[in-house]
């Protein structure tokens, strides 16, 4: 009998994963810290979600749960602004049709639409607030 510790892989390529031993496929996902457990890896999707409530918190605004997916639309809000937040890593590609939506979106509801782009690259933080017309 072999013992599992002392091997790499089996047929799955699932004993590396759990003993947290790098294999020539596994650089994708890495943990973020030494306290999360060894299956635990942060997706971008989750990086972005992250990064919506810090902005909103920052804001003091109100994130939408499953913002753009339900009724509700845009990542948060407060009394007077409406949020549409964006994680990038070094590019992000700014569409007018995106634009458009959060103002329609912002004059339904009678609020100020801003939109929110933050580079995790370098850490920087782009706002935009939208207004109609030539200004």
């Amino acid at each position: 009998m072999v013992d599992i510790r002392k091997r790499k892989t089996n047929r799955a390529g699932q004993v590396s994963w759990i003993l947290g031993i790098q294999s020539e496929n596994s650089g994708k996902h890495q943990r973020k810290s030494h306290s999360e457990p060894r299956w635990k890896t942060r997706t971008r999707q989750e990086e972005g979600r992250k990064t919506e409530k810090t902005i909103a918190k920052k804001r003091n605004a109100k994130v939408h749960p499953a913002s753009g997916a339900l009724r509700i639309k845009h990542d948060a809000s407060d009394k007077e602004t409406i949020y549409e937040i964006k994680d990038a890593n070094k590019i992000y590609s700014l569409k007018g049709k995106e634009l458009l939506a959060l103002w329609k979106r912002g004059a339904l509801e009678l609020k100020e639409p801003v939109f929110v782009v933050y580079f995790t690259d370098s850490d920087i933080t782009a706002t935009i607030t939208i207004k109609r017309g030539k200004q």
